[in-house]
């Protein structure tokens, strides 16, 4: 009987591509004399991974043939999906030229990678989060060429975080279908599991804290959103008044407004948006 043969993208296997993602990722590391600040961001990063991780582990995908029977099922279906999420994380670690003038990288000079993690200032609660939830960096048998291996430490904080919001995207793409094919609960226990295992109280503040910190640009940009309006096919006639959008407003996140086909007819008026109380009165006189 023959062999299951493993899902592949592009003419690359799932297995490789998503080990290629996590060693990429992996390949950030803290550096020396780490501030609290960039030590957030590492955490973050290492969240990051250890969500890509759990999200492979609920699937399958590095058993090649063998990977779950849903994800098999509906190949045809989501390998696009799966592809542009896992292709777009592997693309962002490709140039080293972005890395370090988009992402504020720096590329750490040294032959042995052991050397950078020996001459690392880290805490104990960062050291702990990083061997609990990242692979062994000891044993790990890297399948990226030689030239790709170099390290990276943080430079600048402000382009990192862009970097970590981009990786934040695709990953949450990948978690949705999770959610499709109804493994998204076995994905999160395997990443409670992973977290569960980290005991320093230290440590347990630190990822609750990075956590928290990663929380913050998305329910800033959902704030964004929601404030925003959207008008389709309204109709106004005889008497009634029509303003759609902003009148006098200047708060932030004011301005994602969508109107379509609305209409007004004779001396018909009416306001859709936010307004001033000010000019609300002038409006309504």
């Amino acid at each position: 009987m023959a062999e299951p043969v493993g899902l592949v993208i592009g003419g690359l296997s799932l297995a490789s591509l998503f080990t290629n993602c996590i060693e990429c990722m992996n390949l950030v590391r803290s550096g020396q004399n780490l501030s609290k600040d960039y030590q957030l961001s590492i955490t973050q990063l290492i969240l990051l991974e250890a969500r890509l991780k759990a999200w492979g582990n609920s699937l399958s995908v590095t058993t090649a043939g063998n990977e779950h029977p849903t994800l098999r099922n509906n190949w045809n279906e989501e390998q696009g999906a799966v592809g542009r999420c896992l292709v777009s994380i592997k693309e962002l670690f490709q140039d080293s030229k972005d890395l370090e003038r988009k992402y504020g990288l720096r590329e750490i000079e040294t032959e042995n990678r052991t050397l950078v993690f020996a001459s690392s200032q880290q805490s104990p609660a960062f050291q702990e989060i990083e061997d609990r939830l990242r692979y062994d960096r000891n044993t790990q048998q890297s399948t990226l060429p030689a030239w790709k291996k170099s390290t990276w430490a943080i430079r600048d904080k402000k382009r990192f975080d862009s970097l970590l919001s981009l990786l934040d995207s695709l990953i949450s793409g990948l978690e949705q279908l999770s959610d499709r094919l109804k493994v998204i609960g076995l994905q999160r226990e395997l990443l409670s599991l992973k977290i569960q295992s980290i005991s320093r109280p230290e440590s347990i503040n630190l990822l609750e804290e990075a956590s928290s910190q990663a929380e913050e640009p998305r329910a800033s940009q959902n704030a964004s959103r929601a404030s925003g309006h959207t008008y389709i096919r309204n109709i106004c006639k005889d008497q009634a008044r029509m303003m759609q959008g902003d009148v006098d407003v200047h708060e932030q996140g004011s301005y994602f407004h969508r109107y379509e086909d609305n209409t007004a007819s004779g001396n018909s008026r009416l306001m859709q948006g936010n307004m001033s109380r000010e000019a609300a009165a002038d409006f309504w006189r």
